[in-house]
């Protein structure tokens, strides 16, 4: 409810200034000079104003005005635009007007991001011009709440439903940090009716996502798919397939992307469906209950939803969507658009054998609320001439949900002198990449980058020289990352804590996995072609103890349309690890002016030609260990070994206590910047198509 007035029937205090005075009719613009005029004349004399004088008409001539918020934040109040929507929205007692409040991959963004690349907390950046940032959770509540306002009350058969499609956690400071914890605890009271699962859900495995999803109490919904019982028997009781909502005699069904199973941490015991055949079985089971009024909330992506919408059996009138950060828009308002590329229409509608289907979606991180206006008849089938809506930017000037704005300011401040800890310097600049080489994916797309990466370099050196036992002896062969892993790298001069954060967001647990020399061969010619067998790969690999070259072919084709193309075929020429006999005593960092000149000028006789029958153990992700990316292949590894240290922990513990605490990246790499500092950027050649050593 809106913190300055109550819509209760009531005494009613109301704030002129915060009146919007524009409203958008089918994306036109009018004054409301008459309303403006008329609340004002009220605001003198507000020892009467009472309820029913306040909930006039949100109208002109007539006419229904659809309620907006403009782009500075401000509301239309709420209760005039209820008996605007009841007097020109004339349906049938059997058909619902419903207004669908909507958000997707807020990717833990808690308060209001800087509008860039990372889209980082402007508080925990220091951002000085706030007016350049956007979202935040305290907003989006209040957006929440206002248009939820607007309906609810009006009568039986007008109705709202607050969705979410998955992906809100992963990203930024606060899940780097807290990982699910702060968003959790505030998402619960955001008022989400249903959301279903995000692949990014599962980036911490199935247990972590149980708990979050234990603590957050939402009803959740994802019809493709399967869980073990037996193996994962919460998670199982807490997913449903569809949530039936009683009063409206509608129901919502779930789906996930089926990437899920390479680009997070499913496990083995998620299984994941096709989406027509689901979507399908789950319409049948509903309307043979007697639900004929049906939404899919899906995080499969905008493309895949159009699809979707044309090949499944009729019956779904709606699809909110999530996954590819689509932002959806019927309007030509630069201020709503901000600059963002609009990406279809809001909503758009896709037409299967007469049968209208309507999708949305609203963007990432918060930076859009969307709210589709729709009535349904009876049967499920869309009253076209009443369908409107808008997504709504959230800016600077949008108001605070107070409660929402304290809660996330307890985390924030917690945060913040943490982040800004120096832990070190560089001397250099240390690059993400020197120089970048795209592969394209079955797609036609460019998504693999296969270059070496100074940074990328660092942080598996960081992993090699942790790796030692007791006796400071060496304790693994190599060291190996996604690409994906790292996002950016280091600037010359102080690092502090939140440059690592910002480099490496995913802060993945560490594990040591054993595999031969033929599955890492088979591994490096996979990121190489962007295959293995029938599954894709979309990542490079960063890697400390290994080097590998290629070559390269390339032959002309005819594509489909009989147009020449060149292929490039990239195939592994040798891989060499380092002699063990070399590390015994352990990897050094790379600490001194010295080895920085002398980091191209590889020995070749520290180095062997990779055995194929021998086995190799190294240190990587979780992720990667379990499969991610389909770099390797879970059954090709031979033993894995979770490591857990009895000292890890850290200021988010006090928050959140650990059980058998896991040795992360961040810890990793923060040791190692503080002992090595100064840090010299590693660039010697680790990967390429060239000679891996020098004369």
């Amino acid at each position: 409810m809106n913190e300055q007035y109550h819509c209760s029937g009531s005494s009613n205090e109301y704030n002129v200034e915060q009146e919007t005075l524009n409203y958008r009719v089918e994306n036109r613009f009018i004054n409301s000079n008459k309303d403006r005029n008329l609340i004002k004349t009220f605001a003198l004399w507000k020892s009467l104003l009472i309820i029913m004088f306040l909930c006039v008409p949100n109208s002109v001539n007539g006419t229904y005005v659809q309620r907006n918020m403009n782009p500075s934040g401000l509301v239309d109040f709420a209760c005039k635009n209820r008996k605007a929507i009841k007097n020109q929205i004339k349906i049938r007692e059997s058909d619902i007007f419903l207004r669908i409040i909507h958000t997707n991959d807020i990717h833990s963004r808690l308060d209001p991001f800087e509008k860039n690349e990372q889209g980082e907390s402007c508080k925990l950046s220091d951002v000085a011009d706030r007016s350049t940032c956007f979202g935040g959770l305290a907003r989006i509540k209040y957006v929440i709440d206002e248009l939820k306002n607007e309906v609810d009350g009006i009568g039986n058969n007008f109705k709202s439903l607050v969705l979410d499609a998955g992906d809100q956690i992963q990203g930024g400071y606060y899940y780097s940090f807290y990982k699910g914890k702060a968003t959790g605890d505030i998402i619960k009271s955001m008022g989400f009716e249903a959301m279903t699962l995000g692949n990014h859900e599962f980036d911490q495995g199935p247990t972590s996502l149980t708990k979050y999803l234990k603590d957050i109490g939402l009803p959740v919904i994802s019809a493709d798919i399967i869980v073990n019982k037996t193996a994962e028997t919460e998670l199982n009781e807490i997913v449903d397939s569809y949530k039936i909502f009683e009063e409206m005699n509608l129901g919502v069904i779930g789906l996930t992307t089926n990437d899920t199973a390479w680009t997070s941490s499913s496990g083995p015991n998620i299984e994941f469906l096709d989406y027509v055949d689901t979507v399908n079985k789950y319409v049948k089971i509903l309307n043979d209950k007697g639900i004929q009024r049906i939404i899919l909330l899906t995080h499969i992506g905008y493309e895949f939803d159009k699809k979707l919408a044309s090949m499944i059996n009729p019956g779904v009138s709606v699809i909110v969507g999530g996954h590819s950060h689509s932002f959806l828009y019927s309007g030509d308002d630069q201020k709503v658009i901000g600059g963002n590329k609009i990406q279809g229409s809001y909503p758009t509608i896709i037409d299967n054998n007469s049968w209208t289907t309507c999708i949305v979606q609203a963007k990432c991180w918060g930076e859009y609320v969307g709210h589709l206006d729709i009535v349904l008849d009876s049967t499920g089938k869309v009253v076209n001439k009443y369908t409107s809506g808008s997504p709504i930017r959230i800016t600077s000037e949008t108001k605070e949900n107070k409660l929402i704005k304290k809660k996330v300011d307890i985390y924030q401040n917690h945060l913040y002198n943490y982040i800004n800890e120096k832990l070190g310097d560089s001397i250099l600049n240390i690059p993400l990449v020197d120089d970048m080489v795209r592969l394209p994916d079955t797609n036609g797309t460019t998504n693999i980058e296969i270059k070496e990466s100074p940074m990328g370099n660092m942080v598996t050196r960081a992993l090699m020289v942790a790796a030692k036992n007791s006796n400071n002896n060496q304790i693994i062969d190599f060291s190996l990352i996604s690409s994906g892993s790292i996002k950016i790298g280091l600037k010359k001069g102080p690092i502090i804590r939140k440059n690592i954060m910002e480099a490496t967001p995913f802060n993945d647990a560490i594990s040591y996995a054993t595999i031969n020399g033929t599955v890492l061969v088979d591994a490096l010619n996979g990121v190489l072609s962007g295959y293995r067998g029938n599954n894709t790969v979309r990542e490079f690999v960063f890697m400390d103890g290994v080097r590998f070259n290629w070559t390269e072919s390339i032959k002309e084709y005819i594509d489909e349309s009989g147009n020449s193309k060149l292929n490039t075929t990239r195939v592994v020429d040798r891989v060499y690890i380092r002699k063990r006999s070399t590390i015994s005593n352990g990897i050094k960092g790379i600490s001194n002016y010295d080895a920085y000149k002398i980091g191209s000028k590889v020995d070749i006789r520290e180095w062997e030609i990779v055995g194929p029958g021998k086995n190799y153990t190294f240190a990587t992700s979780d992720y990667i260990s379990n499969g991610g990316e389909n770099i390797f292949l879970k059954t090709e590894i031979i033993n894995l070994e979770r490591q857990y240290n009895k000292k890890n922990v850290e200021i988010r513990d006090l928050v959140d206590p650990p059980t058998n605490p896991r040795v992360n990246t961040y810890q990793i790499v923060e040791s190692y910047i503080k002992s090595e500092s100064p840090i010299y950027p590693i660039s010697e050649g680790r990967s390429q198509p060239g000679p891996l050593f020098k004369n």
